[in-house]
Order: C-alpha cells, then structure tokens, then sequence
C-alpha cells in the first residue's frame, strides 16, 4: 500500500494555523485518506452557531466498530475528537494543519488495520 504524506497536499492558499474550516480543508483531509481508507466519507458540517466541523465516517454506517471522528478548531487550535458507542473524548489538539492532518491519517489507519483483525 503507498503512503501518502500530507506535505503532497498543502499548497500555500490554506494556512498551517487554526482557524475557520472550509471545503478546502475538507479535501485535503479526503485526498490524505485515499490511499488509506478510499472509501470512508469525509463531510463538512456546520452547526447552529455557523461554526464548522469535518466529520470523518467510516463508509458503513451500521459498522459499530468504527468511531466517527469530528475536526473542530477553536481559532487557536485544531481537535480532533471521537466518537464510538456514544463515548465522546478528545484524541488531540495540534496548532497546526500538518500535525493534523497527519493525526487523522494515523488513526484512520489504525482503525483500518484494527477491522481486519476484527472482521
């Protein structure tokens, strides 16, 4: 399987700190997992108060195995959370795209080759 680093998908329009996540940002987090997880959904969702979040799905939604995973950003720094069987917690919080997007692509592939063993 190739690895796909995340510096082949930074191009300088989008800046490496936190703030305001965009359908770019959620690209480039589509692009980093197509050699990993080509068929896992990436989505970008915006809440009541207009703020965005990248949710990360596995493409079989009744598979319980797999967490949804959530990027936030607070302005300051990015997050990124998950969620599985209803238990929410916080994997980290890097200050810049790079971290992040790296941190997706980890776990991502853990949980890829974790279902393997599982299924």
């Amino acid at each position: 399987m190739p690895t796909v680093h995340p510096e082949a998908y930074q191009d300088r329009p989008l800046t490496d700190g936190p703030g305001h996540l965009t359908p770019q940002h959620r690209n480039r987090i589509g692009a980093a997992l197509v050699g990993t997880a080509p068929s896992w959904l990436v989505e970008l969702h915006y809440d009541e108060n207009g703020n965005a979040n990248i949710i990360i799905l596995a493409d079989d939604l009744d598979d319980s195995i797999f967490p949804t995973l959530i990027v936030s950003t607070d302005q300051t720094i990015f997050r990124l959370e998950e969620l599985r069987g209803g238990v929410h917690r916080t994997l980290c919080e890097p200050r810049t795209w790079r971290n992040l997007l790296r941190a997706v692509q980890i776990r991502v592939f853990w949980e890829v080759q974790a279902s393997k063993t599982l299924h």
